[in-house]
This record gives C-alpha cells, sequence and structure tokens, in this order.
C-alpha cells in the first residue's frame, strides 16, 4: 500500500517524487495519466465516482486503490473485497468518506489551490516579497493584492524584491501575469529565482 500512495503522490505533484525528490515522469504524462484515471480508472464506476468523490482515482482488482488531489495529495487504501464493478468496496467507502470530510472534489470551489504562501520582510534595500508552494494562474490574484497594497504605501520609484526561490512550481501564465502586473506598478521591481 505504501507503493500505491507514494505512486499517488508522485502523480499529485505533477511527476515529482515528494519523499525521494526526484522526478519520476514528465508533467505533461502525470497530467494525461490523471485524464485517464478521472475518465476510466475506476471501471464501469467511474461516471459515479467522478460525481461522488471527484477524484481522478485507479483501482485494481487486487482491492488497491489510489487517489488523487492535483497539487495536494495523494492517497491509497487496500481491501481485497470487491464490488460488482471490480473496485475495492472498503477502500472506495474510505477514500470516499476522506475526500468527502476534507471538501476535496475537484469541481467543488477551492481557494487555495495553486496559490502561494505570502509573506513580506522588510530587507536592506525595501520590502521583500516571499512566495512559497504553488503558484498558478489563479493564485497570482493573490500576489497582485499584496503588489497593489505596497504600492499604495510605498512613495513612488521604491524597489520591491519578489523572492520566488521557494515556489516549488510556477505555470507558466502566473508568470506572464505578474510580469504584466508589475509593469503597471509604479514601483521597480527585482525578482530572485
Amino acid at each position: 500500500m505504501r507503493d500505491l500512495a507514494q505512486m499517488a503522490a508522485t502523480l499529485a505533484f505533477g511527476g515529482f517524487n515528494p519523499t525521494t525528490r526526484e522526478r519520476v515522469v514528465d508533467e505533461p504524462v502525470a497530467r494525461d495519466v490523471l485524464s485517464l484515471m478521472a475518465s476510466c480508472g475506476m471501471y464501469d464506476f467511474s461516471g459515479e465516482w467522478l460525481l461522488r468523490v471527484g477524484l481522478p482515482a485507479k483501482s485494481g482488482v487486487s482491492g488497491g486503490l489510489l487517489a488523487v488531489a492535483p497539487s495536494q495529495f495523494g492517497v491509497a487504501a487496500f481491501s481485497p473485497r470487491l464490488d460488482r464493478h471490480g473496485n475495492s468496496v472498503r477502500a472506495v467507502a474510505v477514500v470516499d468518506q476522506l475526500a468527502d470530510r476534507l471538501g476535496m472534489h475537484l469541481l467543488e470551489p477551492h481557494e487555495s489551490v495553486a496559490v502561494p504562501a505570502v509573506a513580506v520582510h522588510h530587507g536592506e534595500t525595501g520590502p521583500v516579497v516571499r512566495l512559497s508552494g504553488e503558484l498558478g494562474f489563479a493564485g497570482t490574484e493573490r500576489v497582485f493584492a499584496v503588489l497593489r497594497e505596497l504600492a499604495a504605501s510605498l512613495p513612488e520609484g521604491s524597489t520591491v524584491t519578489l523572492d520566488a526561490r521557494e515556489i516549488g512550481r510556477l505555470h507558466p501564465a502566473a508568470l506572464v501575469a505578474l510580469e504584466s502586473e508589475f509593469e503597471g506598478l509604479p514601483l521597480g521591481f527585482t525578482v530572485e529565482r
């Protein structure tokens, strides 16, 4: 079961194994695997699974099941008794309850998916905005809010440092959005990556 959980976690983080800190597969491959898992990973139960649980998952006739909340976690469960679809009865129940209790259905609104942690510190040359975690396109709005607030409180021509060294994953569209936001603010910016 540990291997299943590690596989799920690796897929959750775009092919990057969070335990060994090694890239196992490229991001597009992990995305494609998750797409297939969402559409047919639970055999004839796949449509109902996606409706009820809302996570890409793959079951096996051995009783194993792995499910993925992209950019958040992977989970595995095992119990050999199978239902009429060939999925583990208990593993389905456990992951279903876990997803429900944690609000993990992919199609529900999630405020924190791909939104980085943002901290503002004062460095030697001015404010330093530190980002950590993951930054997706939708998460840039949180960064924009901090930058606009800084722009309103600093004298024109001040310089702000954006420290992105702790961003684990940065979507290219997020970088484009950030760069266009920088151009519209009356501040100078340096970016540390």
